[in-house]
């Protein structure tokens, strides 16, 4: 009876011990992309995704209310598709190179890069080429093409399914696009 309980402690330790480790991996991706840039990017995406909609639906006469209410759901929405690119980083990286990611372009060469990197001065340039030549600077490059792919594909799941989604709530008032 006591070994029975002693492994399914130990299998249970083992299991949340696992879990923890992959959303503590899943919360570094999520700060990396913040840094990045890329939620600042897809709250724009959802921005301007209400402009072709209001276009869409430009002779329908809806209250500014109802476009308020669809956009209650931004943080929520943006939300989604940082988790699901954040296992497109999980497959193409390591924790410990997205952490190193995340501390590179938090830096002003790092942040500098992202913007304009040909605005880096001297002192940057040394900084950028030393994280190139990290393990994470090279796998960076390394998986560039196939990491592009799987963020387009995520990118285009993810606002085809909000611009439908959107398009469809508002259908479903009564209101119709011209």
């Amino acid at each position: 009876m006591n070994v029975r309980y002693l492994f399914l402690t130990v299998f249970l330790t083992i299991c949340f011990s696992a879990t923890a480790q992959k959303n503590d991996f899943q919360q570094e991706v999520i700060n990396y992309l913040t840094t990045n840039g890329t939620v600042k990017q897809y709250e724009s995406v959802f921005d301007d995704m209400f402009v072709v909609i209001k276009q869409q639906f430009s002779g329908a006469n809806i209250p500014e209310t109802e476009w308020a209410n669809l956009k209650n759901s931004k943080s929520k929405d943006v939300d989604m598709a940082i988790r699901m690119f954040a296992s497109a980083y999980r497959k193409h990286f390591t924790q410990d190179q997205i952490i190193a990611m995340n501390n590179f372009f938090g830096t002003p060469a790092g942040v500098q890069m992202r913007i304009n990197p040909e605005a880096l001065n001297a002192d940057q340039r040394k900084e950028v080429k030393a994280f190139y030549d990290s393990e994470a600077g090279q796998n960076l490059n390394s998986v560039s093409g196939e990491l592009t792919t799987d963020v387009s594909q995520i990118s285009e799941y993810w606002s085809r399914d909000l611009f439908n989604e959107k398009m469809n709530a508002l259908i479903a008032k009564g209101y119709s696009p011209q």
